[in-house]
């Protein structure tokens, strides 16, 4: 699951495409089975492939600042703390056997924000060249059969449901720990 996750767009390529040549070199057998969609059809598609790629990168904008807004809160709290917890002379009141570890502490002051941020991030880029793609053949920049717009609108929307998927996953694991007191160490690397 790790290695998935730090190379996500490489396993979602990898797989998409996978997908895209089973159906390509099945395609005698699909048009048994399947009739070609409309063109129109097809660019419909693309547009709702779209407007859920635009959607979906402000979504995960959004996740991005939330958990940056809450790492920075946490400091600027943190640094208050330790400031009021000194005795004049510089001498901490409690020594480390008696400081309680908050959940907080235990995911902003490991990597682990750091790996979900990236996790946002990197879906991010990844819907943002999937939009690209879409726009791109949406305004016929370089023009395709049907069939092929066809395959590459299916293994576009493979990979947008595959970050989706991937995101979610992330999130939950990160409203576990912040909302339920979950451990994080089996999370770790």
């Amino acid at each position: 699951m790790r290695r998935y996750i730090d190379f996500a767009f490489l396993w979602d390529f990898l797989f998409a495409i996978t997908i895209g040549a089973i159906l390509f070199f099945c395609k005698p057998f699909l048009k048994e089975i399947f009739t070609l969609p409309k063109i129109e059809n097809v660019y419909s598609f693309g547009i709702s492939l779209i407007t859920v790629s635009a959607t979906l990168i402000g979504f995960l904008l959004t996740i991005i600042t939330v958990i940056v807004t809450f790492k920075n809160g946490f400091d600027d709290k943190s640094e208050k703390k330790t400031q009021k917890e000194k005795e004049p002379i510089g001498v901490p009141i409690e020594t480390v056997f008696e400081k309680k570890i908050t959940k907080e502490t235990k995911f902003y002051g490991t990597e682990i924000h750091k790996s979900v941020v990236d996790v946002f991030v990197n879906s991010t880029y990844e819907i943002g060249i999937i939009l690209s793609v879409l726009l791109i053949i949406q305004f016929n920049i370089i023009s395709f059969s049907v069939f092929t717009i066809s395959l590459i609108s299916t293994c576009l929307f493979i990979m947008i449901l595959l970050s989706i998927i991937r995101s979610l996953f992330i999130f939950s694991l990160f409203l576990k720990v912040h909302l339920h007191d979950k451990s994080i160490d089996k999370f770790k690397k």
